[in-house]
């Protein structure tokens, strides 16, 4: 109705005056108009907004710029992998950069936390147009990927090298004591933080083990072959030795604990 309109947006004294010179002959329709500005100024909004809200698309949940679950302010993709998409974002109550982890992720939350483990915030649900899923807030980790790490520079020197792999000797021990065992590990689930490398995988319970599996010694002789650092003969068939032991098909030649492949790798740099 055009005349409550444009009485709505007269100050509340001038509107009685000016619905009588509208209609001069029908006050019946001045109250009736005034009846109705009155009633909607009370309601204000809410007859204007739908009770449910729609949910958006997925993507549009989380284009740069958009609000999470009233916190997260999304600020880019940072990674993608085959069932997860990572975003950096802000968090807006701590006032702190987070990594979001969208996709299958939460399932188990993970060992205790270790300075060699990305620490995890929380574990969220949102409502999108295509159902409701999870999200996992991760602390926000600036370093690069070991992965882009070696594919950019040279090899690394031995040192650094031998470094890198005591500390996932370290994260791993600590995981198998608190029973659990990495879902996956390459060079792209390492961070080299200012802290040192982290490690940011997902995690499986180990079934009651407390040490490293055939499978996690394997997968971490994949890591060490593509880290093999720069330095002479001596150090490179060391190295060679230490990631056959690890990948050796024989179980009477690998590795029986992360403690005696750290031994090992103590030794590299004096060969050097």
């Amino acid at each position: 109705m055009e005349l409550a309109e444009s009485a709505a947006a007269l100050p509340a004294a001038a509107r009685l005056a000016w619905l009588n010179a509208q209609c001069p002959d029908h006050p019946d329709v001045v109250a009736e108009i005034l009846d109705r500005v009155a009633w909607e100024e009370k309601m204000g909004d809410f007859l204007r907004e739908p009770i449910v809200a729609r949910a958006a698309p997925r993507a549009e949940l989380f284009a740069p710029g958009s609000l999470v679950a009233g916190r997260y302010r999304i600020a880019r993709e940072i990674g993608r992998g085959r069932w997860t998409t990572v975003y950096e974002a802000r968090d807006t109550q701590a006032e702190l950069p987070v990594a979001l982890k969208v996709g299958n992720p939460p399932g188990i939350a993970g060992p205790p936390f270790h300075a060699g483990l990305v620490r995890r915030h929380e574990y969220a649900e949102v409502d999108s147009a295509e159902g409701r899923f999870g999200f996992a807030v991760f602390e926000y980790l600036a370093g690069p990927p070991l992965a882009a790490r070696l594919k950019a520079t040279p090899p690394l020197p031995v040192e650094d090298a031998c470094a890198i792999a005591l500390c996932l000797c370290r994260v791993l021990r600590h995981a198998a004591t608190a029973g659990f065992q990495p879902a996956s590990l390459n060079t792209s689930d390492i961070i080299l933080a200012p802290r040192g490398p982290v490690l940011i995988c997902d995690w499986l319970v180990s079934g009651g083990k407390s040490h490293a599996s055939a499978a996690d010694l394997a997968s971490l002789g994949l890591i060490l072959r593509r880290l093999a650092p720069d330095s002479g003969e001596p150090v490179a068939a060391a190295w060679n030795r230490i990631v056959h032991r690890c990948m050796g098909q024989v179980p009477e030649k690998r590795y029986l604990s992360l403690t005696a492949l750290e031994e090992d790798l103590r030794l590299l740099p004096q060969l050097s």
